[in-house]
């Protein structure tokens, strides 16, 4: 199984907004019938000019951010929402050949680390994605049961911190290989280019429903799902 991708590194900006600044409101202008100006008390002089001299300013309470996992993606776990696992595997980095394909090895799941994409490991913000065959030598692979994933279900990466992040299935179905892979279209942009900067991950195997071709199918089988 390949799946042949050209992939873009997107750079997420982020620019803090300012703190709105704190100014003088200038009072009305009085109109008095008197020449004398009114005697103010010395007690309520002094509390006036406690107030301008210490405004009070609103509390600014910061927004915690999510904490990342630690370590290393070390296994992926797919469950079905009744609890029945249909993926339990080890993970391991993979990288393109020369081809430009992603060919994770078998017996085991690979988790896209090219360069630009080493950042985006699961649970971190942005997508990331994982790869893994449906069969070998005309036995079942890792992902064997990858296209009974259904919306609902739930993918787990655990880490060799111990830490887990866990992603709820959105979307599973059959892809074209062409259609994966050409990022003007909308299929690509999902899978590569999500809008925002939401923690995603995309699950990738061989669509066994398409044609058999030298030692490639046709089509994949990519599940779509976000962080919970």
């Amino acid at each position: 199984m390949a799946v042949i991708a050209g992939v873009l590194l997107v750079i997420f900006g982020y620019q803090p907004q300012r703190e709105p600044s704190v100014g003088w409101i200038p009072s009305q202008t009085a109109v008095f019938t008197r020449t004398e100006p009114t005697p103010v008390p010395t007690s309520a002089a002094h509390r006036a000019v406690k107030v301008l001299q210490h405004p009070t300013r609103p509390k600014v309470i910061p927004i915690a951010s999510p904490a990342l996992p630690k370590g290393e993606p070390a296994q992926v776990v797919v469950a079905t929402t009744d609890g029945k696992r249909l993926v339990d595997t080890s993970l391991v980095p993979t990288v393109r050949n020369a081809e430009e394909e992603l060919v994770p090895p078998f017996g085991k799941a690979g988790w896209y680390a090219e360069a630009g994409w080493s950042k985006r490991k699961p649970g971190f913000p942005g997508p990331s994605v994982v790869a893994g065959h449906i069969s070998h030598r005309s036995q079942p692979d890792v992902f064997y049961n990858l296209p009974r994933v259904r919306p609902g279900d739930v993918v787990s990466i655990k880490y060799t911190s111990g830490d887990k992040v866990s992603f709820r299935v959105t979307r599973a179905e059959a892809v074209r290989k062409d259609l994966a892979t050409d990022l003007s279209g909308d299929v690509a942009q999902s899978i590569w280019q999500p809008s925002g900067n939401q923690s995603v991950i995309r699950l990738f195997t061989c669509d066994p429903e398409t044609t058999f071709v030298g030692s490639h199918y046709l089509g994949n089988w990519v599940v779509w799902a976000n962080k919970i």
